[in-house]
């Protein structure tokens, strides 16, 4: 009895000790699960789920939630301009998941409401910017208001002085520009006896003057002098031709009248004839100076040479050189050859020809050809004279004249303008010369 009384104790002691220690155990992961109810993150939540045997929740996170360091659900810019949660943008957003089973034994805790995507009504900018305060959009149409009437007084102000301006060009007098071309056509030959060492040549000039015109008014040409003027007898001409050995001038008389005025309509194009003169004189120191000279060789053989040289005093080059020297007929012209230049003969024509681009001033260069005399001509014993060659030379020159007529244009009286003239002159020569 006693054996048994003492088994009961023990049993009784061991059953409040085992009830004592599975209280202390229940205490202490209740104020664990309190201590922690707020910042329970899913993986409590679903540990939590199973010690109440209820289902977890599947959770769903998206792309943008793990690479958006500012914790939004979404892309906050997805849905400018569209409400499609930015699926316009390619983004695909997860199906919400089912909301889990009531539970009725579990403790009752605050639900906070899922984060609606972010939306915008309006045209937002970069991520720094921020839609206008009231006071902000007053302000900027203040300043826009003052922009706009600033800009209208400045072009108020633009406009009238481009008026003044074009009120002072009005009243200026007009500018007119006025280029004068002169040209000369000069045949000359050679004077005196000895004609293969010329000094002086009797020379015929035909002139023609051009005008060009350009005037600042757009509705008509200003007129304006023509003014002719002979060195050699230092007289004007005003009128009718002059004499005295000058030279004889002519006008065009539809553009030109008997003063000399030239009024040049607007509908003319490029340059417009205005006058023309001719002279006569003999004059030295010609542009080239031509020197020939024929020799017989024993055998019957002909030399011709022919040196052109271009005069010092040129104001430029000559260009377009063309020599022709005709064979008389005590040469045989089928025994032609060409020995100096570059030069052919014209079989047909029995002219020897050379051509030359150009000759620089105070230049010269040497032409020439040999031949046979002709059968049955003339011999040795008798006179050289007989034996002379015609010789023709032809250039032209785009840099000066040679007569001594001088043109310019001035303001006629009652017709205010400003000219500026720029004269521009050349010859083309055709000069004659004989060897000895």
């Amino acid at each position: 009895a006693c054996m048994l009384v003492d088994l009961l104790a023990v049993t009784i002691l061991l059953l409040l000790v085992s009830d004592l220690t599975s209280g202390i155990a229940g205490s202490g992961d209740h104020e664990t699960c309190a201590t922690n109810d707020e910042d329970a993150s899913p993986a409590a939540a679903a540990a939590a789920a199973n010690a109440t045997n209820e289902p977890t929740p599947a959770i769903n996170k998206t792309d943008s939630q793990d690479s958006d360091p500012f914790g939004f659900d979404d892309d906050p810019f997805q849905s400018v301009g569209t409400n499609d949660g930015g699926a316009a943008r390619g983004f695909k957003k997860s199906p919400p998941s089912s909301p889990p089973p009531a539970n009725t034994n579990a403790v009752a805790t605050e639900t906070k409401p899922e984060a609606e995507p972010f939306t915008a009504d309006f045209d937002i900018g970069p991520p720094s910017s921020a839609p206008f305060t009231a006071d902000e959009a007053a302000a900027s149409a203040a300043a826009a208001a003052m922009d706009t009437s600033a800009s209208f007084t400045m072009s108020s102000a633009a406009a009238a002085a481009a008026a003044s301006a074009a009120a002072k060009r009005a009243a200026l007098p007009p500018r007119l520009g006025i280029t004068l071309f002169q040209h000369e056509e000069i045949v000359s030959q050679a004077a005196g006896a000895d004609q293969s060492s010329e000094v002086a040549c009797d020379v015929t000039i035909e002139g023609k003057i051009h005008a060009l015109v350009q005037s600042s008014d757009a509705s008509q040409n200003c007129p304006f002098q023509l003014i002719v003027r002979d060195a050699f007898t230092s007289s004007s001409t005003t009128g009718a031709a002059q004499e005295n050995g000058g030279a004889q001038v002519a006008i065009n008389k539809s553009v030109v009248d008997d003063t000399y005025k030239v009024t040049i309509p607007k509908s003319a194009v490029g340059n417009v004839p205005v006058a023309s003169y001719r002279c006569s004189s003999e004059m030295e120191n010609m542009p080239v100076l031509v020197q020939s000279k024929v020799r017989v060789k024993e055998g019957g053989t002909v030399h011709v040479d022919v040196q052109v040289r271009s005069n010092l005093n040129n104001e430029g080059d000559l260009t377009n050189f063309a020599i022709a020297v005709p064979c008389p007929s005590f040469i045989d012209g089928g025994s032609i050859l060409v020995t100096k230049g570059e030069g052919a003969y014209d079989e047909l024509k029995r002219v020897v020809k050379w051509k030359r681009p150009d000759l620089p001033r105070g230049e010269s260069f040497l032409v020439g050809f040999e031949a046979k005399l002709a059968e049955g001509g003339d011999n040795e014993s008798e006179a050289k004279a007989s034996r002379k060659v015609p010789i023709l030379l032809r250039c032209i020159s785009k840099d000066e004249r040679i007569s001594a007529v001088e043109v310019d244009a001035t303001a006629v009286s009652g017709h205010p303008a400003t000219v500026h003239t720029v004269k521009k002159c050349g010859f083309r020569l055709l000069h004659r010369a004989q060897s000895s």
